[in-house]
């Protein structure tokens, strides 16, 4: 038999407690279901969890548990295959969540300890590519709550190269493929000892150090193209061994943070590149740094090298000002350039981009303001890599080191997060 009342204090006028009997109150304060307990004969009436009636019989409130709703778990791939991005659905009268993983799904392990109620997402490290991970979620048990079930999501770990997801104007790395289905080698270079050239290609998704290591045994090595990955076919090349970068030093591979560089010597290394417009939008991105000496350290640019001094896209580090800058330059002089903090001594994430008038350079995807421009950039102009063209001659060379740079000519606003992280999970900059 079930019997109604509004207030836990009506109760109190019952006569007789039935076993039995459920008793229910309505009222919020004290509601939920309150049942005669013949044992207890000593709580004292509160109104809230005990009711004493006139005969010294007691009911007592009965905490109803609520089951949380189960989490919905959502299991991603990190863009270089070790690690697996988790998110799930918030419970937040939880009292915390549960995480385990298998390769099985079978044999399960816990992940991250107890996870707190207000925390919604994981990174498990240290995975496998190429391999199937099953993962669940819980949330744990709390005040009138039970715990939930068991919400599971799979994931096969894999690799995305950074123009899997972008397509670019032109994309050049002496450390790493860029695209999937690029099929070419990394870059070319030119040893010391008896001027042989050799292509270096890649052993799986890197470039393959090995043969880097064998062909420039004991001697230095330069290189002398950098091949364009975007599918452009806008190599990298040196008009002469004179201007090629440095990347062996007596048979020791040059690296930073464990990476491949190329080293300029701020004198006359530069590359030139198939020339292309950059147009209205463009967004430059380099991995660079180490920096001294010179002023003004071009890491891109189109200049022109018959007259005047226009130039566009200049992305260049300031030893004077210790600043990035991304500039442009028309032909009567016009300046149109933001520039963000950066610290010279370091490899860094360098980036510079034009979208709708304005200008905005980026430090470890740390941005500068926008800096609204009108200049129209360089005309008759000359892509460089490490020196850009300025009026005559090629002008304000790199001395630094440099590992990658990748350009696009269209709006990649809504990328710019995606590639910051793709670049520095490979070289962890930030």
């Amino acid at each position: 038999m079930i019997k109604v009342y509004k207030t836990s204090y009506l109760l109190r006028r019952v006569k007789t407690f039935e076993v039995g009997t459920v008793y229910m109150v309505s009222d919020p304060n004290t509601f939920g279901i309150w049942l005669f307990d013949p044992t207890d004969t000593t709580s004292a009436n509160d109104y809230t969890n005990v009711v004493v009636n006139a005969s010294g019989q007691r009911l007592r409130r009965q905490v109803l548990l609520v089951g949380l709703a189960t989490p919905i778990l959502d299991a991603t791939s990190g863009s270089l295959g070790d690690t697996v991005n988790l998110s799930w659905s918030p419970r937040p009268t939880s009292g915390g969540y549960t995480l385990q993983f298998s390769t099985d799904n079978t044999n399960w392990t816990g992940i991250g300890g107890t996870i707190a109620a207000g925390t919604t997402t994981y990174t498990h490290t240290g995975r496998t590519n190429a391999t199937l991970y099953y993962y669940r979620v819980k949330a744990l048990a709390a005040s009138g709550y039970q715990e939930s079930d068991w919400g599971t999501d799979s994931v096969t770990t894999s690799i995305t190269l950074l123009l899997d997801t972008t397509n670019s104007a032109g994309a050049w790395s002496v450390t790493r493929k860029l695209r999937t289905s690029y099929a070419g080698s990394a870059f070319r270079v030119e040893r010391t000892s008896d001027n042989t050239q050799q292509d270096i290609g890649f052993s799986g998704l890197y470039v393959d150090e090995s043969a880097l290591s064998t062909f420039a045994a004991g001697t230095d090595a330069h290189v002398v193209t950098i091949y364009d990955q975007s599918g452009n076919g806008r190599n990298a090349t040196v008009a002469a061994f004179t201007n090629a970068p440095k990347i062996v030093n007596g048979g020791t591979l040059l690296k930073e943070g464990g990476k491949l560089v190329m080293e300029f010597d701020g004198t006359n290394d530069y590359f030139d590149v198939v020339d292309y417009a950059l147009g209205t939008t463009f967004f430059i991105f380099a991995v660079a740094g180490k920096v001294s000496t010179n002023t003004v350290n071009v890491i891109y640019g189109r200049g022109t090298t018959n007259s005047g001094y226009s130039r566009d896209g200049m992305l260049y580090l300031d030893t004077a000002t210790n600043l990035l800058n991304i500039q442009r330059v028309d032909g009567a002089g016009n300046i149109g350039m933001a520039g963000q903090s950066a610290t010279l001594a370091n490899m860094q994430l360098l980036s510079g981009r034009l979208v709708s008038a304005n200008l905005k350079a980026s430090v470890n995807a740390v941005e500068s303001s926008n800096v609204a421009t009108t200049v129209t950039g360089s005309v008759d102009p000359q892509t460089s890599i490490g020196a850009v063209g300025d009026g005559a001659a090629i002008k304000y060379f790199f001395k630094g080191r440099m590992s990658e740079i990748v350009v696009y000519t269209t709006n990649q606003n809504s990328n710019v997060s995606a590639i910051n992280s793709n670049m520095n999970a490979h070289y962890t900059l930030y």
